[in-house]
């Protein structure tokens, strides 16, 4: 009876030995919802992950939630990105030499689903020059550049199914894309 007692208790421990060392992963903080730049940090913003990292990668633990809620989203986040010591603070962005502009797209002149962060190309024509019954020399048909998807959000009083995107782009394509009067985006890969 002592004999299988201690088998138990044995049995007992490297169970729980092997539970305390099976896993691996850290319990760190990510985004639970899209977050963005220069946003205050809620607790119903973030949520706990369990992942294995390189130790390079510098995440908040879990337990140091505290880190994060309350203080300033320095990047735009996306739902479950990890969120690190770099993204909190002062915010950064767009960056410099960048700035973000808004477009209203109406169904059809984007895809359904555009993520944050998806590189698309911004297709659109200049006006046509009405008083001279031409269009403007300059315009050679679409023309396009290339920008980050940085929100996407339903477009209030322009149409059923119109959604405002807001572009992240070097200054003088945001200016370019800005003047437009209409835009098409097309998700295409980044180089």
């Amino acid at each position: 009876m002592v004999l299988a007692a201690v088998l138990i208790v044995a049995g007992g421990l490297v169970v729980a030995f092997v539970a305390g060392t099976g896993d691996p992963r850290s319990e760190v903080v990510a985004a639970a919802r899209d977050v963005d730049a220069g946003q205050t940090i809620t607790a119903a913003d973030v949520q706990s992950v369990k992942v294995s990292a390189d130790s390079s990668v510098q995440l908040i633990s879990w337990a140091q939630r505290g880190a994060v809620v309350g203080h300033t989203a320095a990047v735009p986040m996306t739902t479950g990105q990890l969120i690190t010591t770099n993204s909190i603070g002062t915010s950064r962005w767009p960056g410099a030499g960048y700035a973000v502009v808004a477009v209203v797209v109406k169904p059809g002149q984007a895809p359904p689903r555009l993520p944050v962060g998806q590189t698309v190309q911004v297709l659109f024509t200049t006006a046509p020059n009405l008083e001279a019954g031409a269009r403007d020399s300059t315009d050679a048909g679409p023309a396009g550049v290339v920008a980050q998807v940085a929100s996407v959000s339903a477009a209030a009083g322009s149409g059923e199914g119109s959604r405002v995107v807001s572009l992240r782009a070097p200054v003088e394509t945001a200016q370019r894309i800005a003047a437009a009067p209409a835009v098409t985006l097309v998700a295409i890969q980044p180089d």
